[in-house]
């Protein structure tokens, strides 16, 4: 359950599901302080079917869908209305994750931004 409160904490603030070793220990730390965890409990997920389920959850209480297909129409629209008026590649990126966000979408891998 650790593995599912974090990633429902983390999807909020990051708009998309880092991986469960890559969460800093204090963010652990956090987390596991709310429903008052032991420090022994670890934020893993045993089985890929667990794991999928979990960002499934995730996406339900948060209101988000997974849709790459639609993502890229939509980063890529945003980004070729901006480019008349901006030309910073980073500019370019925040426009699109913005559009992305607002159209309540999971974000794509930073490698589809390039």
């Amino acid at each position: 359950m650790l593995a599912l409160m974090v990633w429902l904490k983390s999807f909020q603030y990051l708009g998309y599901f880092p991986g469960l070793d890559e969460v800093p220990e204090p963010v652990l730390a956090h987390v596991r302080g709310a429903p008052r965890l032991s420090v022994a409990v670890r934020a893993d997920v045993d089985a890929g079917r667990t794991s999928k389920r979990y960002r499934e959850i995730t996406r339900l209480r948060l209101g988000v869908k997974s849709d790459k297909t639609e993502s890229r129409g939509i980063a890529e629209a945003a980004v070729r209305a901006a480019v008349q008026a901006k030309d910073n590649p980073a500019d370019l990126i925040n426009v699109a994750i913005e559009h992305l966000v607002r159209k309540r979408l999971e974000l794509p891998g930073y490698s589809t931004f390039r």
